[in-house]
This record gives structure tokens, sequence and C-alpha cells, in this order.
């Protein structure tokens, strides 16, 4: 019985989900867009006008700010280790004063 069910969600499931046939193959070359001239001048005086609007990009300017953005980050992780090391000498000094608190009870209850 178990077997059969098996067999019946199985090729319940293959055939009740098949794959379409138009998502499985690629329309490759059914649509092309032949521009005559005219399309062609327009689309080159909209190229033409976009490069005139976009900003000149100053090299200089970038660099320095790579350079400050750069020497930030650097800061930032030093600041970072600092802290780290402030944090780890805490947590050692809290560790060796639990230790002497551990070697004056364990003395404590020899005596």
């Amino acid at each position: 019985m178990k077997k059969f069910l098996l067999f019946l969600f199985l090729i319940a499931g293959t055939t009740g989900f098949p794959q379409n046939a138009d998502t499985s193959i690629k329309k490759i070359g059914k649509h092309k867009l032949i521009p005559d001239a005219t399309t062609v001048e327009k689309l080159e005086k909209m190229k033409d006008s976009v490069a005139a609007i976009v900003p000149v990009i100053d090299k200089n300017e970038i660099r320095e700010n790579i350079s400050h953005n750069f020497d930030g980050i650097l800061q930032l992780q030093k600041e970072q280790k600092a802290r780290q090391k402030k944090a780890a000498m805490v947590r050692i000094g809290i560790g060796i004063g639990f230790l002497v608190l551990l070697v004056i009870g364990l003395r404590r209850k020899k005596k």
C-alpha cells in the first residue's frame, strides 16, 4: 500500500506540474529593431546632450577624497584596537582579582 501511494504521488507530481514549452526555449532573434537614419540621428543627439550634462570628474579631487577616507578608516581602526586592548586589560585585572580572592578563601579554610 505504501509503495502504491509513493508511486501515485511521484506520477501525480511529474504529470501535474510540467514546465511550459515556451518558457524552456529561449526566443532568439525573434524581434529585431532596424532603426532608420532619423532615429540614429536622434539617438546621437540625445547621447551628445547627456554627455554634455554629465560633469567632468576631477581625478585629483577623487584621490584626495580617497586618501582622506582611508586616513579616517585607519583612525577608526586604531581607536577600535585601543578600546579592545583596554577591555582586555580590564578583563585580565578582574580575573587576577578573582584569583586573589580564591587563594585567600582557600587559605582561610585550611586554618
